[in-house]
C-alpha cells in the first residue's frame, strides 16, 4: 500500500478505534459515581424527564455508608411530587436491585412549591430537584469495579400523569480507602426546623384547625403543608388572620390526628415542625421543637402592655390607609372632603365617617368576642373564610362600583322615596343622607381593610384576640381612629387640607375611575369563593350578579319602594341558594370495573360507561370533579340507564394496563363507551358535559331501538 494511503487508512483506523473506546466506556458507564442518564418521554415520545444518581464517592470501602444524589431535570410545565403529593400524585421511590422485595430507600425532600390545578391543589417540583438518601455498600465485595443497580419509580405530570420505571446503573469502585467524588451536589432548599424560640401551637375547632404561628410570620404569605396525605383539605383557602392559621380537615377523614406534623411554607422556604392537636376545650400548651412552653396565650402573644397595643393599634390603623384594597373608598372619602371642607359640613361628614369606622371596628370586636366564647378560634379577616360572606361581599362591591359609576344614587333616591325636595341632585340638598353616606363610606373602608394584616398589627391584635372584651374594645378603638386620623385632622386644622383642589367635572371622571378597583376587588372574591363552593356554586353566585345588577340599573332609572327592595331580595335568594348547594350531597355511583362485569352488563343490553382513572391522574381527578360526578352528568348516565364502571389504576394493575394497551394507551385517563351491538368508542381525554348528553341521548334512542321484543 502506498504510503500516502497508508497514513490515511492508519489515521481512519485510529479514529474508529476511539469511537469504539467510546462508545463501550459510554454503554457500560464505568465513569465510578455517576449513572447514566434515564430518559422518560411523554405520549409523542418526546423527552420529558431525565433522571441519574450521583454518588458521594468515587471509590468506596467495603460496608461504607454513602450519600446518593437523585437527580432530576424537567421540561417546562412537567412536575414530579413531594413525600405528600396533596390531591393527587404519587411520590417517587428508589430501591436497590436485587433478590426478593428491598425497601425503599429514605428520601430527604427539598421544600416543594404548592402546584394548583383547580379544583386540586398538589405538592412537588418544577425545572430542576435533587433528593439525597443514603446507601450502605454491601460487605465482602470484590475489590475493582462494581456496578449497583437501583430502580426508580416515579410519577411525572404536565396535561396528563405518567408513570415512570428505571433502573439506574450507579459504578463504584472497591479501594483500600475512600475517594469523594466532585461530581456530587446534596439537594438545596431543605427545610429547616423551627427556631427554638417560636412558639405554635394548634387547636381543632370542628372541622377547621386553628394554628397560631410566630408573630414574626403574621404579616408573611404562610401555608401549612402536611408530611401525610388525608390530614388537610388540600385545596381549601388556609386564611391568615393576623398570626392565626385556619386550615380545614380533610372531609372524607374519618378522625382526627393526634399529632399535626408538616411544615409551614414561608415564602418559598420550609420550616417543619411536630406538635400536639389540642381539641376545644382541652389544655392548650404552646409547643416549641425543643421543649413544652409553659406560658399561656395572652403571654405568648408577647409581653406586650395595654398601652404598648393601643400604641401599635393606632399606627397599624394609620398604615392600613395605605393599602390597596382601602384607597378606593378611602378617595371617595376625599372626595367627600372637597364636596365638603368648608365649614361645620366638613367636621359633620369627618365625625360621620369616623364614627362609621369605629362602629364597624366595635361590632367585629363583639362578634369575635362572642364566637370565641361560643368554642371558635377566629380573628381578624374571619368572614371570608364563609363563602356566604364572601358572596355577599361580592354584591357589596358590585353595588359600590355601580354606585361609582352613576348607574345609580343611594342618597338622591332615598330622598325621591321620601318624597323630599332634591333641589335638582345638587350636593347639599339632602344633609342627612349625605351624612349617612359618609357614615356608609366608614363601614365600607372597614369591611374592605379586613384581608389587609399591616405592620404594627400582628402584636397589637394578638393582644386584643386573647384579653378580655373590654380591653379588645379598646384596641379596636385604637385601630379605628389611626384608621380615621388622616381625616379627623381637618377638625382643628383645617388649613392642611387647602391643597384640595377645587369641585368640578373632574370629580365625576375620577369617581367613575374609582369604580374599576371594586370591581377588581369583586373578582378576587369572586376568585375565592370558587376555591370554597367551585364552578357550579360560581355560577350560581354569578347568574345571581347579573339579575342584581339589572336591578341596580333599574333602581338607577326608576328609584320605587319596589325597585329599591328588589337588589336586596335578589342578594338574599342567592345566599340562599349558595348556602343550599355548598350543603348538597352529591349522588355517584360507580362499580369496580372487570372485563367479566362489563360483559354481563353489555349481554343485557345495557350501555355501558368505563372510566380508567387513578388517585396521581390530576387531569382524572379534574374530570371528575368538573363533569363526571356533577348532578347533571349524573342524570344523564341514570336517565340512559348506563352502567359506570371504574378502573382504579393508582397501583399496579396487569388487567387494567392490558386494557389500556388494547386501546393503544400508556396511562390514564381512558373513557370507554359500550353501545351494544357496537364496536366500544373511545372518548376523548377532556370530556366535556355537552359531548356526553349527545352520546348518551343516542345511546338512550339505539339501546330501546336494538332491545328485543319479549
Amino acid at each position: 500500500m502506498p504510503k500516502p494511503f497508508y497514513a490515511v487508512y492508519l489515521t481512519l483506523c485510529l479514529f474508529a478505534a476511539t469511537l469504539l473506546g467510546v462508545s463501550v466506556a459510554s454503554a457500560q458507564n464505568t465513569t465510578p459515581g455517576i449513572s447514566a442518564a434515564a430518559i422518560a418521554t411523554d405520549e409523542t415520545d418526546a423527552p420529558a424527564i431525565s433522571t441519574r444518581l450521583v454518588s458521594s464517592h468515587a471509590e468506596v470501602t467495603s460496608g461504607q455508608t454513602i450519600q446518593l444524589a437523585w437527580e432530576f431535570k424537567l421540561e417546562p410545565h412537567w412536575h414530579i411530587y413531594w413525600r405528600n403529593a396533596g390531591d393527587s400524585g404519587l411520590a417517587p421511590q428508589l430501591k436497590p436491585a436485587g433478590n426478593g422485595k428491598s425497601e425503599a430507600l429514605a428520601l430527604t425532600f427539598p421544600t416543594p412549591k404548592v402546584i394548583s390545578i383547580p379544583p386540586l391543589t398538589n405538592y412537588g417540583y418544577e425545572n430542576t430537584v435533587t433528593f439525597t438518601t443514603n446507601f450502605t455498600v454491601p460487605e465482602g465485595l470484590a475489590r475493582g469495579l462494581n456496578v449497583f443497580s437501583f430502580n426508580a419509580g416515579f410519577l411525572y405530570c404536565k396535561d396528563v400523569c405518567m408513570p415512570g420505571q428505571a433502573e439506574l446503573r450507579l459504578p463504584l469502585v472497591i479501594a483500600p480507602r475512600a475517594k469523594t467524588n466532585p461530581e456530587f451536589k446534596a439537594a438545596t432548599n431543605l427545610p429547616q426546623p423551627l427556631p427554638q424560640t417560636s412558639a405554635i401551637m394548634a387547636e381543632a375547632t370542628g372541622r377547621t384547625i386553628q394554628l397560631t404561628i410566630p408573630l414574626n410570620l403574621s404579616g408573611q404569605s404562610v401555608r401549612f403543608l402536611p408530611f401525610e396525605d388525608g390530614v388537610i383539605d388540600d385545596s381549601a383557602p388556609q386564611n391568615q388572620t393576623n398570626n392565626i392559621l385556619s386550615i380545614q380537615l380533610d372531609p372524607q377523614a374519618t378522625s382526627q390526628p393526634a399529632n399535626l406534623e408538616g411544615l409551614l411554607l414561608v415564602n418559598g422556604q420550609g420550616y417543619t415542625f411536630s406538635i400536639p392537636l389540642h381539641q376545644t376545650g382541652s389544655a392548650r400548651t404552646p409547643q416549641t421543637e425543643a421543649a413544652p412552653q409553659t406560658t399561656t396565650p395572652a403571654e405568648s402573644s408577647a409581653s406586650l402592655s395595654l398601652l404598648g397595643a393601643l400604641f401599635f393599634a393606632v399606627i397599624a390603623g394609620l398604615i392600613l390607609n395605605l393599602m390597596p384594597c382601602v384607597l378606593p373608598v378611602l378617595s371617595l372619602k376625599m372626595l367627600s372632603l372637597i364636596k365638603h371642607h368648608h365649614g361645620l359640613n366638613r367636621t359633620h361628614h369627618t365625625l360621620a365617617y369616623t364614627a362609621g369606622v369605629l362602629a364597624s371596628f366595635w361590632a367585629f370586636a363583639i362578634l369575635i368576642a362572642v364566637l370565641r366564647q361560643a368554642g371558635g378560634q377566629i380573628g381578624w379577616g374571619f368572614h371570608l373564610q364563609n363563602p356566604i360572606m364572601v358572596a355577599a361581599l361580592v354584591f357589596l362591591m358590585l353595588a359600590v362600583a355601580f354606585n361609582f359609576f352613576g348607574v345609580f344614587e343611594l342618597g338622591h333616591g332615598l330622598t325621591r322615596l321620601a318624597a323630599a325636595p332634591t333641589g335638582k341632585g345638587k350636593s347639599g340638598a339632602n344633609p342627612r343622607a349625605d351624612l349617612i353616606e359618609s357614615f356608609a363610606t366608614g363601614v365600607l373602608a372597614v369591611v374592605v381593610a379586613t384581608p389587609c394584616t399591616v405592620p404594627f398589627m400582628g402584636g397589637a391584635m394578638a393582644y386584643a384576640l386573647t384579653q378580655s372584651l373590654a380591653e379588645g374594645l379598646l384596641i379596636f378603638t385604637a385601630l379605628g381612629l389611626g384608621m380615621a386620623l388622616p381625616f379627623l385632622i381637618s377638625i382643628p386644622y383645617p388649613r392642611l387640607f387647602h391643597w384640595l383642589p377645587k369641585p368640578g367635572a373632574w370629580m365625576n371622571t375620577f369617581r367613575h375611575a374609582l369604580g374599576w378597583p371594586m370591581l377588581a376587588t369583586a373578582l378576587w372574591l369572586a376568585y375565592v369563593f370558587t376555591s370554597q363552593t367551585g364552578q357550579a356554586g360560581l355560577f350560581l353566585l354569578l347568574s345571581g350578579v347579573l339579575v342584581f345588577a339589572f336591578t341596580l340599573w333599574l333602581f338607577g332609572v326608576r328609584p320605587t319602594r319596589l325597585t329599591s327592595l328588589l337588589p336586596i331580595a335578589i342578594a338574599a335568594l342567592t345566599l340562599f341558594w349558595v348556602g343550599s348547594f355548598a350543603n348538597q350531597p352529591q349522588s355517584v355511583m360507580w362499580q369496580p370495573w372487570s372485563a367479566a362485569a362489563v360483559e354481563k352488563a353489555l349481554q343485557d343490553k345495557t350501555p355501558v360507561f368505563v372510566d380508567f382513572t387513578a388517585d396521581w391522574c390530576i387531569t382524572c381527578k379534574v374530570t371528575e370533579a368538573t363533569v363526571l360526578n356533577t348532578d347533571g352528568v349524573q342524570k344523564l348516565f341514570a336517565d340512559s340507564g348506563t352502567a359506570l364502571f371504574r378502573g382504579d389504576w393508582t397501583n399496579q394493575n396487569t388487567e387494567i394496563s392490558a386494557e389500556l394497551a388494547r386501546h393503544n394507551r400508556r396511562s390514564v385517563p381512558l373513557y370507554l363507551l359500550y353501545i351494544p351491538g357496537k364496536p366500544v368508542e373511545v372518548l376523548p381525554q377532556l370530556l366535556t358535559p355537552g359531548l356526553l348528553k349527545e352520546k348518551l341521548q343516542g345511546v338512550s334512542k339505539q339501546t330501546s331501538a336494538t332491545t328485543p321484543t319479549p
